[in-house]
């Protein structure tokens, strides 16, 4: 009578299991009815964990951080994964939550298959392991004294088959490749600082006045420098609200009586910028103080204090014919 067979007469008669019975019948009767082989229901339950591992072990090799792949499935209230001796290993109640088995029925078909494949002289790709958290939520090869302590078993692939036959996808071989030149370019760079900052170090604490000296010489230089650009960018901005003040005044000396310095600040600021921001009022603060000492030094500007609704302005109106002429010219050219 084979192995797991019931024969009467010399004739296999059934199958039988364990005192752990699997739903259906673990093992039956082949097509020949000369052995027990194990059911297609346990078999598609195997076929159904190991592709389950299988694409949690790629995932998790693949370090998905975007909730993306089956590890996301994973209960998050226990350390749900660890590494032991090149392979990955996940909390049998997450692989239980992923698959949809039954926590002893993944134990049970294990022990089963493993044995099985024992008698055959093959081994199988699943690895099984207990470990035990300690006080920090570690885990430990061996229980500690207290006895209350709770055990956690943990399966995954066996090291040679994630070794020689992951399969793993090409996107994954791209982040790996990825994340590795990011890795090294990283280290490069941190190393670089690191021997620069030490570098440096011994030469300032071999050399502290020289250092101090150079240090107060070279602030002085960048605040310089800081300086002339600023007073550079205002020089600038401060001709081109010139010009454009100009402009007006041009514009409107043959009909008009000129502006008074406050009405023509703000015509320009509004025109600029007509939502409240702080170009405007920089415009206002920084730039309109140095146009009106450029046009009070500007002889081709008549300027005079006019009482206007009972306040005393500063007036000023454009009387350079000459000068006229030529802004108007190009005034209509740009228009």
């Amino acid at each position: 009578c084979p192995l797991y067979g019931r024969c009467e007469n010399g004739i296999l008669a059934d199958c039988l299991w364990d005192d752990a019975d699997w739903d259906g019948g673990f093992y039956v009767p082949s097509s020949q009815g000369d052995q027990c082989v194990i059911s297609p229901t346990a078999m598609e339950s195997m076929l159904k964990l190991h592709s389950s591992l299988v694409d949690l072990t790629v995932d998790y090799a693949c370090r998905s951080k975007f909730g993306l792949g089956p590890t996301c499935q994973l209960p998050t209230k226990e350390p749900e994964t660890i590494e032991l001796d090149s392979s990955i290993m996940f909390m049998l109640e997450g692989v239980a939550n992923v698959t949809g088995l039954d926590e002893l029925d993944i134990l049970t078909l294990l022990a089963k298959i493993d044995s099985t494949t024992a008698e055959n002289g093959e081994s199988l790709d699943i690895i099984v392991e207990t470990r035990f958290p300690d006080e920090d939520g570690h885990v430990q090869t061996e229980k500690e004294d207290d006895e209350s302590a709770v055990d956690y078993i943990y399966i995954g692939l066996s090291n040679t088959y994630i070794a020689t036959q992951l399969p793993t996808p090409f996107f994954c071989w791209i982040r790996i490749i990825v994340w590795d030149l990011a890795g090294i370019c990283w280290n490069l760079f941190t190393s670089f600082l690191s021997l620069l900052s030490h570098f440096l170090w011994s030469v300032a604490s071999a050399n502290p006045l020289p250092t101090l000296a150079f240090g107060v010489i070279s602030y002085i230089g960048i605040w310089i420098h800081k300086r002339r650009t600023k007073i550079g960018d205002l020089r600038r901005e401060t001709a081109s609200i010139q010009n454009l003040a100009y402009d007006k005044l041009v514009l409107d000396c043959d009909e008009g009586e000129g502006y008074a310095a406050l009405h023509l600040r703000d015509e320009i600021a509004h025109e600029l910028y007509p939502q409240p921001c702080a170009a405007r009022m920089h415009l206002i603060t920084n730039i309109w103080p140095r146009v009106v000492v450029a046009v009070r030094a500007d002889n081709r500007i008549t300027k005079r204090r006019k009482s206007m609704r009972g306040k005393n302005l500063e007036w000023w109106e454009w009387v350079a014919g000459a000068s006229k002429n030529t802004r108007s010219r190009r005034h209509e050219k740009e228009e």
